[in-house]
């Protein structure tokens, strides 16, 4: 699972941060986290407000630090990630041909 958290280095952004740890920790999954600060690639998957949050290419948050038991959620039931691509995501599909 890959967990992106977006933002652009404020406080909420490091809350975010911190959540999405106790929330891996707590469920006992395993995820590959980063903080992504380019704006470009914020742009790419809609965000219009930060901290905003990833998992595995689909936005699930925009504007507000997610709490604990939230993330949990989201994390623990996979087939529900899949309700809303991302641009990015989206762009790779056409780009394979697995959008037509």
């Amino acid at each position: 699972m890959k967990i992106e958290i977006l933002g652009d280095g404020y406080s909420g952004c490091d809350k975010l941060y911190d959540n999405v740890l106790k929330a891996i920790k707590e469920s006992g999954k395993e995820a590959e986290i980063s903080k992504e600060m380019d704006l470009q690639k914020i742009a790419d998957y809609g965000v219009l407000s930060l901290p905003a949050l990833v998992i595995d290419g689909v936005l699930k948050v925009s504007g507000k630090v997610s709490k604990v038991e939230k993330i949990k959620d989201w994390i623990k039931w996979p087939e529900e990630r899949m309700t809303v691509p991302s641009k990015s995501i989206v762009k790779k599909w056409l780009e394979e041909g697995k959008g037509s």
